[in-house]
């Protein structure tokens, strides 16, 4: 089944997604559906399998997901034609698993309901919030006795897929912690409740785009670790393996990490987090167990002599078990053997960052649009933002991140475009320059000043729009006469053979091609003549030039501002 979808109203300015939203509180975690994680390794499939539909055995109500298909997203509508009777309804509902419940809830949706009447001769349909079957303060909660119109329950702005604060249904439950939540549509009145609405279309309905669960886990980890390895007896040097046999949790288990002694950061990580097959952010238990699994650890980033090594298992609420290891013997002098993977234990340059980290976690998108991928116009500097942190999620403060344009051959080398240093926080931001081409651009980072290779990166997608310049002589004619057309590509090197450059004139809210032109020369510049021989009265023309992507010129297609030539 189709729903209609919502006209889109103007957008408002937004600075940012609302999944900046502050991160699940200690011993909790998110269950992400439909669009709310899509952009990432959430739910990059908007999938809504942690709810459960329920539809009206009398098919008066229908619960729908459609999900990754369209902007309509999941939830129950009134199915049009019928007068549903007292006690009908459908819903979509979230239980918690076992172990579990439920303190917040998260919803973006568009919820409406019309009828007739008011009071208890009303003739409409209800939208309830539910917590273990009763409605909760701070949630829907419509009881049919007036009309709820689009706007009052969320908006019909799609702008996101929906995801925009207008839309925002924010319940906190953390003092009641249901085990089931739902949003039921139904009626509650004796004359029973219309299904359609005034203007054939559905009634009543909620349209759900994204939600997302925050789950509380009490309980902690359970985690056995083998004596080989690392912990075995004797002097160990270089990376090490440390064994784990099993780490088991209700809701899984998302990391292992292993620490010297009572330090904060790692020596070794071994992360789950972001791989969908160990963790599925979209599924009630989202994290699967462990059995025989090896943590490597970098003994070269503890001082020599003995030490005790932590390792800890985390779950998906971040609750640890930890095992403590008997004291160990590190030597990594200049005497040190090769380590345990045949390679020697190199000197390195001064360490890059407060808590620099060869496993360090590296996010970086765009500023404008916090996505990976971004088009702008010739002129504009596009930002770079993004965040360091280690394999424990502590921000790496003082850190230089390069960015650098990646060229389209394999063989080619990166071009430095310029270098950002982390905050406190270890977020960064740089500036661009504009005008650039078209590229791929490389965020690195380094663990030590001089290192070959980075110990994280992350690539982005820049597409420009061709720079163009236009300008008609003269700007006023009679009908008879012409103008000549001059412009240039702002954009260097213009191809050998030229570029083409489409003319054209809006008429209407369209714009057509009435003749191309070639631009040609270092300087990229071109010029087409035109002679105006059917104009009555006065009439004022808007022409722009378009130079159109292709393979020989390196920017998307761009096209000039427009220009204004008035015939009398």
């Amino acid at each position: 089944m189709t729903l209609p979808s919502p006209t889109l109203a103007p957008l408002a300015v937004l600075c940012a997604l609302l999944f900046a939203a502050p991160a699940a509180r200690a011993g909790t975690y998110d269950v992400y559906s439909c669009y709310a994680g899509a952009d990432g390794f959430h739910n990059p499939s908007a999938n809504a399998s942690a709810w459960t539909g329920r539809d009206d055995p009398g098919g008066r109500f229908h619960a729908f997901d459609q999900c990754g298909a369209s902007d309509n997203g999941f939830g129950v509508i009134a199915l049009s034609g019928y007068q549903a009777p007292s006690g009908a309804f459908g819903e979509v509902s979230f239980t918690a698993p076992a172990g579990t419940q439920v303190v917040r809830l998260r919803l973006w949706r568009t919820a409406w309901s019309y009828g007739s009447g008011s009071g208890g001769t009303s003739q409409r349909n209800y939208l309830y919030t539910l917590a273990d079957g009763k409605n909760q303060l701070g949630g829907d909660d419509f009881d049919g006795t007036e009309d709820v119109p689009y706007g009052r329950a969320g908006t019909t702005d799609t702008a996101y897929h929906g995801l925009i604060p207008a839309n925002l249904l924010d319940v906190d439950w953390s003092n009641a912690t249901p085990s089931r939540i739902a949003y039921q549509v139904g009626c509650r009145f004796d004359p029973g409740c219309p299904t359609g609405g005034p203007d054939g279309g559905f009634a009543s309905g909620v349209k759900i785009y994204g939600a997302i669960v925050t789950m509380r886990d009490p309980s902690d980890p359970d985690l056995a670790v083998a004596g080989s390895g690392l912990l075995a007896a004797g002097t160990h040097s270089g990376k090490e393996l440390v064994h784990v046999t099993w780490a088991s949790d209700n809701s899984g288990i998302k990391r292992l990490a292993v620490y010297a002694d009572d330090a904060t950061s790692p020596v070794g990580v071994l992360d789950f987090e972001r791989n969908g097959d160990k963790c599925a952010w979209w599924q009630p238990l989202p994290c699967q167990n462990v059995t025989d699994v090896d943590v490597q650890v970098d003994t070269r980033r503890v001082a020599d002599g003995n030490h005790r090594f932590v390792v800890r298992a985390y779950d998906a609420a971040e609750n640890v078990r930890a095992f403590i290891s008997e004291p160990v013997t590190v030597k990594n002098g200049t005497d040190a053997k090769p380590d345990s993977f045949g390679t020697p234990v190199p000197a390195r340059g001064p360490a890059n960052g407060t808590t620099a980290s060869d496993r360090a976690i590296l996010t970086a998108t765009f500023a404008r649009n916090h996505r990976a991928a971004l088009r702008v116009a010739f002129r504009r500097r596009p930002v770079v933002a993004g965040r360091l942190v280690d394999e424990a999620g502590a921000p790496i403060a003082g850190a230089q991140v390069t960015v650098a344009a990646r060229p389209g051959a394999s063989n080619g080398a990166d071009a430095p475009l310029g270098a950002a240093t982390t905050g406190a926080d270890g977020r960064f931001r740089l500036a661009l320059p504009a005008r650039g081409p078209s590229r791929r651009l490389a965020i690195s980072y380094v663990s030590h000043i001089g290192d070959a290779a980075p110990a994280a990166t992350r690539e982005l997608r820049l597409s420009v729009g061709a720079g163009v310049r236009l300008a008609p002589h003269p700007r006023h004619v009679r009908n008879g006469q012409a103008v000549t057309f001059a412009g240039s590509l702002l954009g260097r090197p213009v191809p050998a053979a030229g570029k083409l450059i489409d003319m054209q004139v809006k008429i209407g809210r369209r714009w057509h091609t009435f003749a191309t032109a070639r631009a040609t020369g270092r300087h990229g510049r071109f010029h087409y003549r035109y002679r105006f021989t059917r104009t009555y009265g006065r009439v004022t023309y808007r022409f722009r030039a378009l130079a159109r992507a292709d393979g020989a010129y390196p920017w998307a297609t761009g096209a000039s501002r427009t220009v204004s030539v008035r015939v009398n």
